[in-house]
């Protein structure tokens, strides 16, 4: 009993901390996209709204503006670790402002993400990691996004801005080292997807039978944990916690043979 009262502090812990970590990460990239089309006279990312929204430009006001606004993108971008690529666009792609690699506007709307903001009420809508485009699809390519509609002066909806985040944030927040027993995972619990599983995989998810499923079925709230058996690794105890920013859910997964070891070896040593 005092063995798992210590695991599941410890797993309390560095859930909340690895989730911290991640979710700032995450929201200063929501921040950075709503600084692109913020509604200000006086601000450069009004730039930006008069390409979305007004049909009677020469050309030579839409390079001017287009110039300025591009010189805005990269100083807000520039210095952005785990930042991707950044674009600003109609609901039609036919005016558009990028920085960097973004998700290209066919695969947005080939995966109806573009009508998922079109449509909606949220603030932001949070992509699952994804390849940015047909030719860019190896590990280190895999990016998630945050999109967030644009409005125009008048309130209506005028396009969207997309942020690409790295997927090897999730590597940086929530690998932890080969020392611990644990192993963090993230998951998309409405579709079983799994966003991010770790080195350490002690549920071994290349395999066939993995406990995965078994383990979705019991995330009944937002956060708490269980005990659930495992094939290969016998039983484990799984503390879970949902995050309120991305909607998705870590796992922090421990064999109960790890949790009493660890008592085992500290009385030994102070015996």
């Amino acid at each position: 009993h005092e063995a798992q009262t210590t695991a599941l502090q410890n797993a309390e812990h560095v859930l909340q901390v690895s989730n911290t970590l991640f979710e700032n990460q995450v929201r200063d990239m929501i921040n950075v996209a709503a600084l692109t089309t913020v509604r200000s006279t006086n601000s450069l990312s009004t730039n930006i709204l008069n390409i979305l929204s007004k049909k009677d430009l020469s050309d030579s006001e839409i390079i001017g503006y287009r110039k300025s606004a591009t010189d805005y993108l990269i100083s807000l971008c520039s210095f952005k670790k785990n930042l991707n690529g950044l674009m600003v666009s109609d609901f039609k792609g036919d005016n558009s402002i990028s920085y960097g690699i973004p998700t290209s506007f066919e695969i947005m709307q080939e995966n109806q993400w573009i009508d998922l903001i079109k449509d909606s009420n949220k603030k932001y809508i949070v992509i699952p990691p994804h390849y940015p485009h047909k030719w860019f699809n190896t590990k280190k390519d895999l990016a998630f996004s945050v999109l967030e509609p644009v409005l125009a002066y008048s309130g209506e909806k005028i396009g969207f801005v997309s942020v690409d985040i790295s997927a090897q944030l999730f590597q940086e927040c929530f690998d932890t080292s080969s020392s611990s027993p644990s192993s963090l995972y993230v998951i998309n619990k409405t579709d079983g997807e799994v966003l991010f599983s770790p080195t350490l995989d002690i549920l071994d998810m290349a395999r066939g039978e993995s406990a995965l499923p078994a383990i979705i079925r019991n995330l009944k709230s937002e956060k708490g944990y269980f005990y659930i058996s495992d094939k290969n690794s016998g039983k484990l105890l799984v503390v879970y916690n949902t995050s309120a920013l991305t909607g998705w859910t870590t796992l922090s997964v421990i064999p109960e043979k790890e949790i009493v070891l660890a008592f085992t070896n500290t009385s030994h040593k102070i015996l």
